[in-house]
């Protein structure tokens, strides 16, 4: 028997193997095609869809960027920890939905949706909205992403919490601190800029209490 060693593959001789669906072929078997050759059987032709990019934008970091095309939001990173949901990007993820969540006292819910804007006003907003009994549940319930934005936001000095809540923005600290401390020291990289300024700003207010 010929062996013809376009034939031969990882599998085996694939000359022995009736990949035709064609009763017309003298051989019964499938030809193969020429290198080089652009003349085929038109039904066998098939197109892949094309993707049209509408908008490309880079993260700050450079780490990062996001794609707005035919297929949707596509988030493309180095940090394997990236975690993007396009399934809650829905109409309620506005200013509007979150003070309705706060309204219903769905706290949880809607700092994760005032994290996800990104918006520091409605952040703070909602830390402040929510009772000092419900901090720890809130935290507790943050997937680790949300509470890595949450202490990246606290370690902000300029916001309003950190400047003239200091108790309140303690307790939230510690709350964060206590339930994401194991996953936030095995990302610590990431999050060294946060902790040192959340240190310089405690050392801040060590300083002013003791001058009083």
């Amino acid at each position: 028997m010929d062996i013809n060693r376009r034939n031969l593959t990882e599998f085996g001789n694939m000359a022995l193997v009736d990949a035709s669906d064609s009763e017309d072929e003298a051989d019964g078997k499938k030809r193969i095609k020429l290198a080089g050759t652009k003349h085929s059987d038109m039904a066998e032709r098939s197109a892949k869809p094309e993707i049209r990019v509408q908008h490309i934008n880079f993260s700050p970091t450079g780490l990062s960027f996001a794609v707005c095309s035919t297929e949707g939001v596509c988030v493309f990173s180095r940090d394997n920890r990236l975690i993007f949901d396009p399934y809650e990007l829905n109409v309620e993820v506005t200013p509007k939905g979150i003070k309705q969540k706060l309204a219903q006292a769905e706290y949880s819910h809607a700092l994760v949706m005032a994290l996800r804007l990104n918006d520091a006003q409605l952040i703070e907003q909602c830390v402040l909205a929510t009772p000092l009994a419900q901090v720890d549940v809130v935290t507790r319930s943050l997937a680790i992403i949300y509470a890595e934005k949450l202490l990246q936001w606290l370690s902000n000095g300029k916001n309003t919490l950190a400047q003239c809540h200091i108790q309140l923005w303690q307790l939230w600290l510690k709350s964060i601190l206590l339930e994401h401390a194991q996953q936030i020291k095995l990302n610590r990289s990431a999050n060294l800029a946060s902790l040192t300024a959340i240190q310089q700003l405690i050392s801040n207010h060590s300083n002013l209490v003791s001058k009083l």
